[in-house]
């Protein structure tokens, strides 16, 4: 940790907590489970010490939060039953940017999963790591 990271630590702790969609009704549980996972997907991302894997594990999370909000809103507005072309076009319009968020996140999945096999493979044939050696 450098004084840099304990700058955003500081600032990360004075911060409010994301808002998260309340948890009411039958689905409380999972509701609550679900932000929970959203939370320690992000704690894990800010404890990885490789600042470009903890980028893009935290925009994974992010990505997820959006994207797990966005179908929320798709959800509630098909289970209104509204009939009306408005509203049937504003669902197409959601679920098409909810496609774009998940293709987002495939992509940023795929990257991490990407980093992780090369610098195992790395490591596999005795090659010191960039952390190692200092990158040169």
């Amino acid at each position: 940790m450098d004084e840099h990271d304990h700058e955003v630590a500081t600032a990360d702790a004075a911060a409010p907590p994301s808002p998260k969609i309340a948890a009411t009704g039958k689905h409380a549980k999972y509701l609550n489970r679900r932000n929970q996972r959203l939370d320690d997907l992000t704690a894990e991302a800010l404890e990885e010490p490789d600042a470009l894997r903890a980028t893009v594990k935290n925009v994974i999370a992010q990505l997820f939060d959006i994207g797990y909000r966005m179908g929320d809103d798709v959800k509630a507005s098909i289970g209104s039953g509204q009939a009306k072309p408005k509203a049937r076009q504003d669902v197409a319009a959601g679920i098409n940017a909810l496609m774009l968020v998940h293709r987002q996140i495939t992509r940023y999945v795929q990257l991490d999963q990407q980093w992780v096999s090369e610098r195992t493979s790395t490591n596999e044939a005795g090659m010191p790591s960039v952390e190692v050696d200092g990158g040169g």
